[in-house]
């Protein structure tokens, strides 16, 4: 179908020369990109945002997840008193509320799954959505799952879903 590589299609990032956060994308063979991300060191004081979504039908739902979480988690974190459980989870809801308010019916046959991690100078805050993962990794290698998987043949592992503080 497409004329190009992978490597063609592959892109790297770093979020800045003086970080260790960077990504890597491929759109794949689909026409068009349809997953986004969130890569803000500074949204939040004191905070970084990690955050990715991986859409599904389209980009509809992924590109307004990635614009608006880093400032709806920012507020959320002042309502929630710095709780980032809380808060992953008030914007998580907060966010499905809105897509379905602005795009209602349009929304389904579209979607995306989300993993969010909140990296705070203390704590590492997980939060997360469907079957995207996010991995800690130290010394080289991947050392701890941060999420797992939800889908229709695994249940939930824990009466907090999806959202783990390390």
């Amino acid at each position: 179908m497409f004329n190009k590589s992978f490597s063609d299609l592959l892109e790297i990032r770093e979020a800045s020369a003086s970080s260790a956060v960077g990504l890597a994308e491929a759109q794949g063979w689909r026409p068009t990109m349809e997953d986004a991300f969130v890569m803000n060191l500074d949204a939040i004081p004191g905070c970084s945002v990690v955050a990715v979504f991986d859409g599904h039908g389209g980009s509809t739902v992924s590109a307004y997840g990635a614009r608006e979480l880093a400032p709806r988690l920012a507020a959320a974190l002042g309502d929630c008193r710095g709780d980032g459980e809380r808060a992953l989870a008030r914007v998580f809801l907060d966010l499905d509320a809105a897509l379905r308010d602005e795009h209602g019916a349009a929304l389904d046959q579209i979607g995306s799954t989300v993993v969010c991690v909140l990296v705070a100078p203390d704590s590492l805050t997980c939060g997360w959505l469907g079957d995207s993962r996010a991995v800690l990794c130290a010394g080289g290698g991947a050392s701890a799952p941060l999420s797992f998987d939800h889908g229709s043949t695994r249940r939930i592992r824990s009466s907090r879903r999806g959202l783990l503080r390390l």
